[in-house]
């Protein structure tokens, strides 16, 4: 039993599995690979999170852009709707957690959210908001 079971997981990885090199598209050195994940919807606020597939993390991996804690703090929103899973990038295997805001924790420190090229046509995972710019007031 515990071998079928163990098969049956294996197999589901497999087929959740994009073996194809992802290329981001704001800094071509990242490449992705072996982008996987069983995408078990972590529901922390029971909003009743939908389901994303493989197509949905390769289009997050190619435009999301890097950002710092920062940029996540003054720019987007985690909605508590998440799914983790593992990606192969400079030969070496990485854990990361995809926020349904469309921020990506990558298990080596890297953060990477999905911001003006990301969010086109309505895009529903994105959270960004652009910033609007301030002006500095002179003082008399």
């Amino acid at each position: 039993m515990k071998i079928l079971i163990t098969t049956l997981i294996s197999a589901h990885l497999l087929l959740a599995c994009s073996s194809n090199k992802v290329t981001n598209t704001h800094n071509p050195e990242l490449v992705f690979s072996n982008i996987q994940s069983d995408f078990i919807v972590e529901d922390i606020n029971n909003y009743d999170c939908s389901r994303i597939d493989i197509t949905t993390l390769n289009y997050i991996f190619s435009t999301a852009s890097p950002v710092s804690q920062r940029d996540v703090h003054d720019n987007f929103s985690t909605v508590g709707c998440s799914i983790k899973g593992q990606l192969t990038s400079e030969n070496e295997n990485i854990g990361f957690i995809f926020d349904y805001g469309g921020i990506i924790y990558l298990d080596d420190g890297k953060i990477m959210a999905c911001g003006e090229g990301c969010c086109q046509n309505n895009f529903k995972y994105c959270s960004w908001e652009k910033q609007k710019t301030q002006t500095k007031v002179d003082e008399f």
